[in-house]
C-alpha cells in the first residue's frame, strides 16, 4: 500500500513540476529545472525501490520469512510435515543465501522488474 501512495506522490510532482524522467531498465534519468525537485523525485523512487525490495524478500518461501506462512498450506501433508522437521535446515540455507549474496542476485531482477512496472503504471494513469 505504501508504495502505491509513494507512486501516487511521485506521479504527481512529476506533473506539477514539468519534470521529465525516463527509467531505462534500473536506471533512471531527470531532467529537471530545480535541484530540489530532483532530489525530491530520487528520494521518493528510492523509498519506492526499498519498499518493493523489501516485500519480495520477504515472501521468498524460506522458515524465517513470512513466505514460508503462504506456501505451507498449499503444501500437501506429507511435504509439511517434512517442512517442519526440517525447519532448521531451512534456516542454515537462508543464512548461506544471506551471507553469499545469492538472495540478493535472485531477487535482484524480480524488485528492477516490479518497480519499474509499478512505475510504468502509475505514468500511464497520470499520463506522464
Amino acid at each position: 500500500m505504501l508504495k502505491k501512495i509513494f507512486t501516487i506522490i511521485l506521479c504527481v510532482t512529476l506533473i506539477y513540476t514539468n519534470t521529465e524522467i525516463n527509467i531505462i531498465g534500473s536506471a533512471m534519468y531527470i531532467s529537471s529545472s530545480s535541484e530540489m525537485t530532483q532530489i525530491i523525485i530520487e528520494t521518493i523512487f528510492y523509498i519506492i525501490s526499498i519498499n518493493i525490495g523489501l516485500g519480495v524478500f520477504n515472501l521468498l518461501p524460506l522458515p524465517p520469512l513470512d513466505g514460508s506462512k503462504v506456501i505451507r498450506p498449499l503444501l500437501p501433508y506429507n511435504v509439511k510435515t517434512w517442512f517442519a522437521k526440517n525447519e532448521m535446515v531451512f534456516y542454515i540455507i537462508f543464512l548461506v543465501l544471506w551471507m553469499t549474496g545469492i538472495a540478493g542476485s535472485i531477487i535482484s531482477p524480480i524488485i528492477s522488474g516490479l518497480n519499474a512496472g509499478l512505475l510504468n503504471l502509475g505514468f500511464s494513469i497520470f499520463g506522464i
